[in-house]
């Protein structure tokens, strides 16, 4: 059980700080088609609410998925949510 789900949603995001609310209107474009160097200190150093794919992301749908499934198995690690 996650430690807010008790609570309501106005609740739940006057618990969130104002660093991490203005965070959540970023969204960070990360390069390459496998997880990096640079695209884990981006996820463990900034708060950001979403991650942006570009074209050199997008090789082959495989490769991509594989890419996004490191990344977010990354992001749940250290406790975080993101959108891609």
């Amino acid at each position: 059980m996650e430690p807010y789900e008790h609570l309501t949603i106005p609740e739940k995001i006057e618990n969130i700080s104002l660093e991490n609310k203005n965070g959540q209107m970023v969204f960070a474009a990360i390069e390459g088609i496998k997880r990096n160097k640079n695209a884990e200190q981006l996820i463990q150093n900034y708060i950001f609410g979403g991650i942006i794919f570009n074209d050199e992301n997008i090789t082959k749908l495989s490769k991509t998925l594989a890419y996004m499934n490191e990344l977010k198995a990354k992001i749940n690690h250290i406790g975080l949510r993101y959108f891609f």
